[in-house]
């Protein structure tokens, strides 16, 4: 945890400033024995802290502690860090606020800590600096404060997303069991006990895996004075040997779904754990490949951030991103398809000069001599896995699931499991949402009624005729629909004047006529399709059963069926018929009529347009004709 001290350094700067910090020191005859030298600018104490000395000739000295540990599970406490974090940088606070006077920023932790003073001060800083990283005295009062600051932590960022999506893509990527996948909760936060702590400080504050670095006006010999009278005494713990489990990667990509219905931006995290360290022959090639890969993604219409997470024996690339619940499945494919172009296109000579050059200046320790384009692409390829990512995706599923199933990799589809918000795996979960307060089967179809005239006209239709024309390459199509309230339907696809196919429906003789065959529609069938004979089915509640409610084409709809192989679909605020579908339930083969533009005949609104969906072939109708109450003959139906 970080708290900032920032105060104002205008007063400093503008009156003299005296250093306590001479040009140079005596050289002490103990140094010698005291500091094993590497070069003019690092050397190492006894206990094995090594130090690192940037000069300037700035006002102010900064001073960092990095203490690098590997991960260790046997002693891990879920959240002993954080705590331990917090009551080092409880005595942070507690300093500074005595003496504020020079103190520009601090923070102290298990694995880091550092400090920012005006050279005036730094003597002062540094000693207290050490003496709390060396000797810390833990209080218990003071741990039950730290503690309570962490569950009420914990209690008040359970819903937020991105904490979740974190969260949840550390347990996957590492296991429940590893230090850095294990979660902290109220439960394992409470039971940390003082003794807990001063155990954890011991076996990980070690003075051998630790760096120190200083930048500032210094001389080296006024530091290593310094340094004998703070940190020589740091116990020279042996460090301790890994005991974690190798991190490996799925074998495919898989997607990894938290469902949320109470969030309107999908939060996505594309992961994978891979073998990088700052001393990787290829970290140069590494911090390129991520910087064009953040290039290419910010020209998308999305929220996007690349980053590789370094850290001792499972680092991991990662890829946040933030998007429109509804465009989820086709940003997934965007970023998929990005991250492979950086593994099989080589870099431009030019782009690549130009993210070198930007490099250099934020890592200017970091040799890119020997980057190219070819080493670029090998980086990309061994550290961006695409072929066996984790994306962890927390969304409203019910606005795009179906087409995330439909996702593939190497022509196969990519695996869906679900997880909660604490990383179990949880059972397959169906996209149904509740249906509101007060909707019934009779209220759909009651605001349908109203919606295209009011019941009282409705009523009085007893029959209709609907014609439509469509051209389909050149071709023209004609449909004819007619309807009555005697159980008669007939609707047929007519070209050039011949009848391209047709359904009839009577009380005595129903059939399909296609392709120049005439095929009688069975008992069972003739039951599911009867209802589409009556002029408004909306007046027959008793035939049909109300479903769910979803989204269809970025609107809230109704879903009715009238039997088990058809549906209606009704807009849930205008309350007109969107769509109706057929199906097979043996092929799963679909029939999707959908109505728009709905104009007034006779007091009464139809829709003007109809599209029929069959298969991928799609038919789009203008209606040309509707006629109220006309009298049919028995001929119309044979």
């Amino acid at each position: 945890m970080k708290r900032f001290l920032v105060f104002l350094l205008a007063f400093f700067l503008n009156v003299p400033v005296f250093s306590q910090v001479p040009a140079e020191e005596p050289v002490d005859q103990n140094l010698g024995e005291s500091f094993k030298t590497i070069n003019d600018s690092t050397f190492v104490l006894r206990n094995g802290l090594t130090v690192i000395l940037s000069k300037n000739t700035s006002k102010v000295i900064s001073v960092e502690l990095s203490i690098n540990n590997l991960p260790h599970s046997d002693f891990q406490i879920a959240g002993i860090d954080a705590v331990t974090d917090n009551l080092l940088n409880a005595k942070g606070d507690n300093y500074s606020a005595e003496t504020k006077e020079g103190l520009v920023e601090v923070n102290l932790g298990i694995n880091k800590s550092n400090f920012t003073s005006l050279t005036s001060k730094f003597t002062d800083h540094f000693e207290w600096f050490a003496n709390v990283l060396v000797s810390p005295k833990f209080s218990e009062n003071q741990l039950q404060a730290e503690k309570s600051q962490l569950i009420s932590s914990i209690s008040n960022t359970t819903d937020n997303p991105l904490d979740i999506v974190n969260r949840v893509g550390k347990t996957l990527s590492y296991g429940p069991e590893h230090p850095y996948g294990e979660l902290s909760t109220i439960k394992t936060l409470d039971a940390i006990t003082l003794q807990d702590v001063i155990i954890h400080y011991q076996r990980f504050a070690v003075p051998k895996n630790a760096s120190l670095h200083i930048k500032g006006d210094l001389s080296i010999n006024f530091l290593k004075n310094l340094l004998l009278n703070t940190f020589s005494n740091w116990t020279a713990s042996n460090s301790l040997n890994s005991t974690v489990a190798e991190t490996v990667n799925p074998q495919y990509t898989q997607l990894n779904f938290i469902q949320n219905d109470s969030i309107e931006y999908s939060r996505i995290q594309f992961l994978n754990t891979t073998d990088l360290s700052k001393e990787s022959v290829d970290y140069p090639e590494s911090l390129v490949a991520l910087k064009l890969l953040n290039t290419l993604l910010s020209n998308e219409s999305y929220e996007t951030q690349a980053f590789l997470e370094i850290l001792p024996l499972a680092s991991r690339a990662i890829v946040n991103v933030s998007t429109a619940s509804k465009q989820t499945p086709e940003v997934i494919m965007d970023v998929l398809d990005i991250i492979k172009t950086i593994r099989t296109q080589q870099i431009d000579d030019s782009r690549l000069k130009k993210i070198i050059s930007e490099l250099k200046e934020a890592y200017p320790n970091v040799d890119f001599s020997e980057v190219d384009a070819n080493t670029v692409r090998l980086a990309s390829v061994l550290h961006f896995k695409v072929n066996q990512m984790r994306i962890v995706i927390m969304a409203d599923g019910y606005k795009f699931y179906e087409r995330l199933k439909d996702i593939k990799l190497k022509g196969k589809t990519v695996p869906v499991k679900f997880y909660n918000t604490r990383a179990e795996r949880v059972e397959d979960i169906k996209f149904e949402r509740k249906l509101p307060e007060g909707v019934t089967i009779e209220t759909v179809f009651e605001n349908y009624l109203n919606a295209i005239g009011g019941i009282e006209k409705v009523i009085k239709i007893n029959s209709l005729t609907i014609k439509a024309k469509a051209v389909i390459n050149e071709t023209r199509l004609n449909l004819e629909i007619k309807k009555s309230v005697d159980n008669n339907y007939m609707s047929q696809v007519l070209v050039g004047g011949n009848t391209l196919s047709k359904l009839v429906i009577t009380e005595d003789s129903s059939y399909i006529w296609s392709g120049g065959q005439k095929k009688s529609i069975g008992s069972s069938e003739l039951n599911a399709l009867r209802y589409k004979s009556h002029p408004f089915l909306e007046l027959l509640p008793e035939y049909s059963k109300l479903l769910r409610i979803e989204t269809l084409n970025e609107r809230d709809v109704l879903v009715v069926a009238f039997s088990d192989v058809s549906e209606e679909y009704y807009d849930f605020k205008t309350g007109l018929k969107t769509q109706s579908v057929v199906f097979d339930k043996d092929s799963g083969e679909k029939i999707i009529t959908s109505y728009r533009n709905y104009s007034n005949v006779e007091g009464i609104l139809y829709p003007s347009e109809i599209s029929q969906k069959i298969g991928d072939a799609t038919l789009f109708f203008e209606v040309t004709e509707i006629k109220v109450n006309p009298t049919f003959k028995p001929s119309e139906f044979e």
